[in-house]
């Protein structure tokens, strides 16, 4: 259940106004079939329907900075953020606060200092190849949390990347070593949800 983030440098972005004052951001948070870097023995591409399951679903996907829960910039619940998929990859149109994170972020994108996004999401399907070298996988179909303009990103995030490779090679375990992992899982889920209810 650990969310996985990725970092891309912004392509395309744009800083708009709107009507009213408004101040959007826009570009992608996400790039198709485009090699990431080494995320610690292998080399990831999105698949363009990665995200199509769980954007038809409705999501309310929040666009953070720098992961931040405190620092909300948008959702798309509300429409404050506007997430949609072309041939190119995952686009974004969030309409940044006037208070908070919202002016700052905006001016560092201006000036060409904050220049990287992220994304946080759980793989529901993927497709490994560990005949080549590094090993490569494939994303076909994640659930899609959060965006993040980042500013100092932890890229790669080896920790779950590689954990992530390590479930898949272990493709192969016996029901008790399955079992034994969904019961550590569930058991780091427990003690998240005990801690979060205090």
């Amino acid at each position: 259940m650990n969310i996985e983030k990725r970092i891309y440098n912004f392509t395309n972005i744009e800083v708009r106004a709107g009507e009213g004052g408004d101040s959007y951001i826009d570009g992608y948070a996400s790039v198709f079939n485009k090699d990431s870097l080494d995320l610690g023995g292998f080399i990831e591409t999105v698949n363009p329907e990665a995200f199509n399951r769980s954007l038809a679903e409705n999501p309310d996907v929040r666009a953070l900075f720098n992961h931040d829960s405190s620092e909300l910039l948008g959702r798309t619940i509300s429409k404050t953020l506007t997430l949609t998929v072309d041939d190119k990859g995952l686009r974004m149109s969030l309409r940044l606060p006037n208070t908070g994170k919202g002016p700052y972020v905006k001016e560092m994108i201006a000036r060409g200092d904050l220049s990287q996004m992220s994304f946080g999401f759980i793989t529901r399907k993927d497709k490994w190849d560990f005949n080549s070298t590094p090993n490569r996988r494939e994303l076909l179909d994640v659930d899609l949390f959060e965006v993040s303009p980042v500013t100092f990103p932890a890229y790669p995030d080896t920790s779950l990347a590689v954990r992530s490779m390590e479930l898949a090679k272990n493709d192969t375990l016996s029901v008790e070593q399955r079992a034994k992992q969904l019961g550590d899982l569930y058991d780091t889920y427990s003690r998240r949800v005990r801690l979060a209810k205090i």
